[in-house]
């Protein structure tokens, strides 16, 4: 069942970073700041600012760090197509994807 918390971006501080396991396809929007995405195997460094996203695209280890400030990043999980619909219900997000601008 979705509530306010589903609906509030994550922190991350910085020098602590997230950590996702087998992630392939969950999304990746970047709230406020900046942060960095490494992929296990992956040899792409991907840098997010503000209102811009990411789709994992591998699995294994995924590490989502902060680059000089905390940072806030809203996820959403690429196979829970059912969590997705209900948030495009709720306005949260867009049907084109996790809705970066809006926190």
């Amino acid at each position: 069942m979705l509530n306010d918390i589903t609906f509030l971006p994550t922190r991350i501080a910085t020098g602590q970073p997230m950590r996702i396991v087998d992630g392939t396809g969950t999304e990746i929007c970047n709230v406020e700041g900046a942060v960095w995405i490494t992929q296990a195997g992956d040899p792409r460094d991907i840098v997010l600012a503000a209102g811009e996203r990411f789709r994992l695209d591998r699995g294994g280890l995924t590490l989502v760090v902060a680059l000089d400030h905390p940072a806030k990043v809203r996820i959403l999980p690429g196979d829970d197509r059912a969590m997705f619909e209900q948030l495009v219900v709720a306005g949260v997000v867009g049907a084109e994807g996790c809705g970066c601008a809006a926190a």
